[in-house]
């Protein structure tokens, strides 16, 4: 039975999880609920706790107190059968690492090698697959520095789909790279949603959300508000993230000042 046919059964279910740094709060006690299959997108201030919620649902922060459960596993199991994938604003790609790209994405079949560790015809599969999904076959043996920003987006999130991640979260997609690209990348998470995958991305990109997104989530330090992505990006709604105020500038404007 595949994850996506038991629609009981949310992609991430987080309760009351909280993380702190030196007695100062970045998380309090968020409880969060997604449904398999839809992207949603994560909107809130730089600071406000963001990344500290990504880091705790990928266990890379000391256990803190809450629960992370990923499509009914704990996060810590679902995360070593590589049901979850989690994309950095700064993709960590050095531009002299000698590697191609099609190297960089069978990074991501790693956790599903057999006991020799050697690439199978079906791991070569996966990563030749997932290059097309991302639209840039044509670049399998092209050296990673050579890419400009929105490919090497691309090529990570080829490398989650090679890894059969469930669950692709990701931390500001369309940070640094141009509208073409925007787009690009905007499709590919949204043709992934549609074949049953869910995504989590955080953005200030907020316009392009609403024909991105199946639903928003506001976020300051937890959930604010939830709910459908036009709604989510009007001045009234962003008060409590941004300190909008009603007939104030919209988020685009906003965001392009």
């Amino acid at each position: 039975m595949t994850l996506t046919s038991q629609p009981d059964v949310p992609a991430l279910r987080v309760l009351g999880l909280t993380v702190a740094y030196d007695r100062t709060l970045a998380v309090d006690r968020a409880d969060v609920e997604l449904e398999p299959d839809r992207v949603y997108g994560l909107v809130g201030a730089n600071g406000s706790g963001k990344s500290s919620f990504f880091g705790a649902v990928m266990g890379r922060l000391p256990q803190p107190p809450g629960t992370v459960e990923i499509f009914g596993l704990p996060g810590r199991s679902a995360r070593e059968r590589s049901l979850v994938a989690f994309l950095p604003q700064a993709d960590g790609l050095a531009a002299d690492l000698p590697w191609s790209v099609a190297e960089v994405v069978a990074t991501g079949r790693y956790g599903r090698l057999g006991p020799t560790r050697r690439p199978r015809a079906a791991d070569r599969q996966a990563v030749g697959d997932a290059l097309h999904r991302v639209g840039l076959p044509e670049l399998a043996r092209r050296p990673i520095g050579e890419l400009s920003g929105g490919q090497r987006k691309r090529v990570l999130i080829a490398r989650a789909i090679a890894q059969q991640a469930r669950l692709i979260i990701l931390d500001e997609p369309f940070a640094g790279v141009d509208e073409t690209a925007t787009a690009a990348i905007s499709g590919v998470l949204r043709d992934l949603a549609d074949s049953g995958v869910t995504i989590l991305l955080a953005s200030h990109d907020l316009d392009g959300l609403v024909g991105l997104c199946d639903e928003v989530l506001l976020w300051n330090r937890r959930v604010i508000r939830r709910g459908e992505p036009a709604e989510m990006i009007k001045p009234e709604a962003l008060l409590d993230v941004f300190g909008l105020t009603a007939g104030g500038p919209t988020a685009g404007e906003r965001e392009r000042r």
